[in-house]
């Protein structure tokens, strides 16, 4: 009303010129919305749009996140420097120290699923909504900031697979030629217990070697299962030599 107000007293040129300069300002506003959209869309890689999104968010949390890259950054690395191997006598201590990071950086963080950048949601912003509003927090971080504040899915997949292998078979041979195998049982109540076996004995489990105690357990429910198998019934187990059926 104030503003009605303002222009009902205003000579007939003010308002005139009022009303060129507010259509002035709402042009260029559409002008400039036009120019992003269309830089956007030309630009084949989302830089434009996370440089433009970070420098119009909060600052302190943009540093937060770069930090927090820099660590997931060192993180990748100490876990391709673990597959690499080559670490001496401190391997075994080296891998379990890097297990234990990624473990931990997982449960609290999760993953990042870097792939969705394949879908070049950067140029469609239903896209974008859709994506927000089902990705994770670090995948949201990545889609808006172009940050990567979690371990990459597709990273975090390669490491389970390698340290799946590397635990499958023997990982240490002594001068004595005996080496150590874990119990293979994923439900063994020992699972971080180690046997010492003769290296081709090892070799000849093939990953599947168990401990004395699963080993026990498991030929002790072999044998509680025999009697429970039974051969089809035939007359003889029906009739008696009378010709009268059977009582169980």
């Amino acid at each position: 009303m104030a503003r009605n107000k303002r222009i009902a007293e205003m000579t007939p040129e003010e308002a005139a010129a009022q009303r060129a300069d507010w259509a002035a300002r709402k042009k260029q506003e559409r002008d400039a919305a036009r120019v992003k959209k269309e830089a956007l869309k030309a630009d084949s890689t989302p830089n434009v749009f996370w440089t433009l999104n970070r420098s119009t968010s909060n600052h302190t949390r943009i540093v937060e996140l770069w930090e927090r890259q820099d660590y997931v950054f060192a993180l990748l690395a100490d876990m391709e420097s673990a597959m690499g191997g080559n670490h001496g006598e401190d391997e075994e201590l080296f891998v379990k120290s890097v297990q234990d990071e990624v473990d931990a950086d997982f449960t609290q963080f999760g993953t990042v699923a870097i792939e969705v950048g394949l879908l070049e949601f950067w140029k469609y912003p239903n896209l974008f909504a859709n994506l927000m509003a089902t990705g994770n927090e670090a995948t949201k971080h990545f889609l808006r900031y172009g940050i990567i504040s979690a371990i990459p899915s597709h990273k975090l997949h390669q490491w389970q697979t390698w340290l799946s292998k590397r635990n499958s078979v023997p990982q240490q041979q002594h001068t004595s030629g005996y080496t150590a195998l874990a119990c293979s049982n994923p439900n063994c109540p020992t699972p971080y217990l180690k046997d010492a076996v003769k290296l081709e004995t090892a070799l000849a489990y093939n990953g599947k070697y168990l401990c004395d105690r699963c080993r026990s357990a498991e030929l002790s429910a072999r044998a509680q299962a025999s009697p429970l198998i039974r051969r089809p019934a035939g007359p003889e187990d029906v009739f008696d030599s009378w010709g009268r059926i059977k009582n169980e």
